[in-house]
């Protein structure tokens, strides 16, 4: 479950590889504490002089570390890895796009950035070829991953940025921290929601700083096309149930990529979502649209929580009630 804000600005369109990101907690934990050493000693006080007279910032700690803003605020922050050196990007299973991409494959792990992982359900369905032409396995086992990448907030064009990330994977609790793995054939794990999600804790500075978003950036992340944002103000708005069917249905004709979000319920409306749907409707919450049955008057939606999580044939009449926002791509 995740709630809404913004995006993080990216930075410029050059490569980065996998090295601005530490992939040993413990010695990013001594590089801080190095660079904090230096600090001390440079402004001559104490940690709470410190505080009284410069901000330590991300940026400022990697300089004096010797290294990059990435390298101090770290890609891979769990309490384990798990080395998925043996998976594949993309596995073909009987039905699928001859890609290999899937919207099933994708599975929310335990961080809340379900806006990325139904961005990347969206885009899967809408156009999985897109989502194969991010990815793409070097010699050494590494993998280049592009994302589209706005260099200002005021940028109006998104540029492609690659990123070489390895197969690891931080895990807590003896499970993967992040999106979990998607088909499989025999002990070969498919793992491009994996890489895609790596590649984005990098851009972001780790795992944590992923949490929180809008699909509609995140989708924008990945095809670098701009979105449309539809507000619904949690039933109070005045667009008409025609015409969001209209509008999501037509979308989804057209093989656009679709994400719509929850908003925060007040006490009632916890309520009743909980008891329409049971475990599958959380508050601040992003999905991805997957069918629009117009003459029905209803709405499907894919969660990202995976399981028997969907939410199938729900009225228009509660997708206005229930959700604020649908973000469509292209």
């Amino acid at each position: 479950m995740s709630s809404q804000s913004h995006l993080r600005a990216g930075s410029g369109a050059q490569s980065t590889t996998e090295a601005a990101v530490r992939e040993s907690p413990a010695r990013q934990r001594r590089g801080n504490q190095d660079a904090q050493a230096r600090i001390r000693r440079l402004t001559g006080g104490t940690e709470h002089v410190l505080g009284e007279t410069i901000e330590v910032t991300p940026d400022l700690l990697a300089l004096l570390a010797g290294g990059d803003a990435q390298s101090v605020e770290s890609g891979v922050d769990g309490t384990g890895e798990t080395d998925m050196s043996t998976g594949t990007a993309f596995v073909h299973d009987p039905g699928e796009d001859k890609t290999g991409v899937n919207a099933d494959d994708v599975t929310q792990g335990q961080l809340a950035n379900c806006y990325f992982m139904a961005a990347m359900k969206a885009v899967a369905r809408a156009n999985p070829q897109a989502i194969h032409d991010l990815i793409s396995e070097n010699d050494d086992g590494t993998y280049d991953v592009t994302l589209y990448v706005k260099e200002h907030v005021w940028s109006l064009n998104a540029s492609p940025k690659v990123y070489t990330v390895s197969p690891t994977f931080p895990t807590q609790g003896g499970r993967t921290l992040g999106a979990e793995a998607g088909d499989s054939v025999g002990d070969t794990r498919e793992i491009w929601p994996m890489l895609l999600e790596k590649a984005f804790a990098i851009h972001c500075g780790s795992y944590k700083e992923t949490e929180y978003g809008f699909g509609g950036a995140a989708m924008q992340l990945l095809t670098g096309q701009d979105t449309d944002n539809v507000g619904l103000l949690l039933g109070l708005g005045l667009r008409a149930e025609a015409t969001i069917l209209a509008d999501l249905a037509g979308a989804l004709t057209d093989k656009k990529a679709v994400t719509a979000a929850t908003g925060e319920f007040d006490a009632d409306t916890l309520k009743a979502a909980k008891a329409a749907y049971p475990g599958r409707l959380g508050q601040k919450h992003v999905y991805a649209v997957k069918e629009v049955d117009v003459e029905g008057k209803t709405i499907s939606l894919d969660n990202p929580w995976g399981g028997d999580t969907d939410i199938d044939h729900m009225p228009v009449a509660d997708f206005k009630k229930f959700f604020r926002q649908y973000d469509i791509v292209g």
